[in-house]
C-alpha cells in the first residue's frame, strides 16, 4: 500500500504499551521513517526505552509502528521507530487534530460552551463544561475564520474528562448542515489536515 507520511500528521493514534494491556490515545505530531512524535490526551509518565506500537489513522489507511520512547515533555512523547512503518487499508474516518475553536451547543434544556478537539468530514470531538446523553440531538453554533458554522448535532458518547474535572470530552456525529455551511466545514476540515 502506498502512502505518504505526511498523510498521518495531526491525525489520532492509539499507542500501545507493550509491558502492559494499556492504550492510550493522541495525535501525531510527526512522523518519519526513523521517529515519531505524538502528543497524549493525558499525561501518562513513560521510561525511557519503553516499548510502545502505535496505529495511526489516515483517509483509508492506517500506519503501523513499533519502537522504543526516547524522550518525554509533559503530553509530548518522542518514539525511536524499530523497523519500518506498515501500512494497511482503513474503513476509519480520520480525525484531524483542532484547536483554537470555540462556539456552543444548544439541547432542549440546556447548553454549554464548546472547545473543538477534533474534526472529520462527519464528526467532530468536543470539550464542553456540562454533559448530555448518547442520542441527544443539539445544535452546534460555531464561528469559524471563514464565516459562521451551524449543524444540527447528536451525541455519539459522552464522559467526564479526567483531566479536566466538570468539563466532559463529547463525541458528535454531525446529522444535518445548511450547503454553505457544508462548506464552510468542508473548508475548515481541509486546511486543518494541511496544518
Amino acid at each position: 500500500m502506498s502512502a505518504s507520511i505526511r498523510t498521518f500528521r495531526n491525525v489520532r493514534v492509539r499507542l500501545h504499551r507493550r509491558n502492559s494491556d494499556k492504550w492510550l490515545a493522541g495525535w501525531v505530531t510527526h512522523l518519519a521513517r526513523d521517529e515519531a512524535r505524538v502528543r497524549l490526551w493525558s499525561h501518562i509518565p513513560f521510561d525511557v526505552n519503553e516499548p510502545v506500537a502505535g496505529e495511526c489513522y489516515g483517509q483509508g489507511t492506517v500506519a503501523r509502528f513499533n519502537g522504543k520512547v526516547f524522550a518525554q515533555a509533559n503530553l509530548d512523547i518522542a518514539v525511536a521507530l524499530n523497523g519500518s512503518i506498515s501500512y494497511a487499508p482503513s474503513e476509519e474516518t480520520p480525525r484531524i487534530y483542532a484547536s483554537g475553536l470555540n462556539g456552543q451547543l444548544q439541547g432542549n434544556k440546556k447548553s454549554a460552551t464548546l472547545q473543538v478537539l477534533d474534526v472529520s468530514p462527519l464528526s467532530l470531538g468536543v470539550l464542553t463544561d456540562c454533559g448530555f446523553d448518547s442520542g441527544d440531538r443539539l445544535v452546534m453554533s460555531l464561528p469559524t475564520e471563514m464565516g459562521p458554522v451551524a449543524a444540527q448535532v447528536s451525541v455519539a458518547n459522552c464522559r467526564e474528562d479526567p483531566n479536566a474535572p466538570g468539563h466532559y470530552r463529547i463525541g458528535l456525529h454531525i446529522d444535518d448542515m445548511a450547503r454553505l455551511d457544508r462548506a464552510r466545514w468542508g473548508r475548515l476540515v481541509a486546511e486543518r489536515a494541511e496544518a
